[in-house]
């Protein structure tokens, strides 16, 4: 099976949707691509190769029932929405309609301050930060751009419980993304120092 009817095929499965007008081949890999190897395997065999969850059950020493659970497992990380952004055409249209938009503004104003008032009290929910990413904030306390403010060094970003080094350049780039440039320079030179 070809990687287009592969891809078409989960995200078939995944979403219940039967036009593939809307399936972007590359997105949909990639997002397999983050999966756990057992997860990306079992989807694989399943899917591509068309095997029951009995045979891929005897084939990676599970039982057959486990299959079905791994591969509903699988699906349901593919649905989420940081990994459904990137599989569909119509939504990446979207979001590059809404950066332009975004980039016209910082066009028309003064990128040292804030893109509006209303930025330091907005909720880190909206910021469409990665799940692990808003737990570890949400967790530690910081739920507005206010508190993330608040940080003052890239150290003390870094000692938030299960925040690593990819999710500090994540709340770096959003913090950036809306108009907090200084602060976002601050805590990126304190990275590299």
């Amino acid at each position: 099976m070809t990687d287009n009817k592969y891809a078409a095929l989960i995200y078939y499965q995944g979403f219940g949707v039967k036009d593939d007008s809307d399936v972007y081949v590359k997105g949909i890999l990639d997002a397999i691509g983050t999966l756990p190897p057992q997860e990306r395997s079992v989807l694989e065999t399943y899917y591509r190769h068309g095997k029951s969850c009995r045979q891929i059950g005897e084939d990676f020493g599970i039982p057959g029932q486990s299959v079905g659970k791994i591969v509903q497992k699988a699906l349901r990380k593919l649905r989420h929405p940081s990994k459904a952004r990137e599989m569909s055409i119509a939504q990446i249209r979207k979001d590059r309609d809404r950066y332009k938009e975004e980039l016209a503004e910082a066009r028309n104003r003064d990128l040292d301050k804030p893109m509006a008032p209303f930025s330091r009290e907005m909720s880190i929910c909206g910021m469409e930060f990665s799940a692990r990413t808003q737990n570890a904030l949400l967790r530690a306390g910081k739920d507005t751009v206010k508190s993330l403010l608040e940080i003052a060094t890239f150290a003390e970003l870094q000692k938030i419980r299960n925040l690593g080094a990819a999710s500090g350049n994540e709340v770096i780039a959003k913090m950036r993304g809306l108009g907090f440039h200084a602060w976002a320079d601050g805590i990126a030179a304190g990275q590299k120092g």
